[in-house]
């Protein structure tokens, strides 16, 4: 997990969901350098390659366009319907959807 909120919170999140068991390595913008720097990308896949791992995020700016810059595949999801279209990643609308995909 790479997330530019505080790591506590998100592992409170991922426990609360009952999926916390299925992540190794969860890094908060407390602990490291922010998205979308290739940094942040760089620590989150380590040991993995890049082609090994895809970035599922909410905001075009930072999660999307900072993980295609950096050259891993992409899962947009689109709660407000402000993401456009594009070839370059898959797009959802609801979090529920990556059950289709993954």
């Amino acid at each position: 997990i790479l997330s530019n909120y505080f790591t506590e919170i998100q592992e409170n999140r991922l426990k609360n969901a009952k999926i916390y068991k299925y992540f190794n390595l969860i890094l908060g913008g407390d602990k490291i350098k922010l998205k979308p720097r290739p940094e942040a990308f760089e620590m989150a896949i380590f040991p993995n390659l890049k082609d090994e791992c895809i970035m599922i995020g909410d905001s075009l700016n930072i999660d999307i366009n900072g993980a295609l810059n950096y050259g891993l595949k992409v899962i947009a999801v689109d709660y407000f319907n402000k993401i456009p279209n594009s070839e370059n990643y898959i797009r959802i609308e609801d979090i529920k959807e990556l059950k289709q995909i993954l």
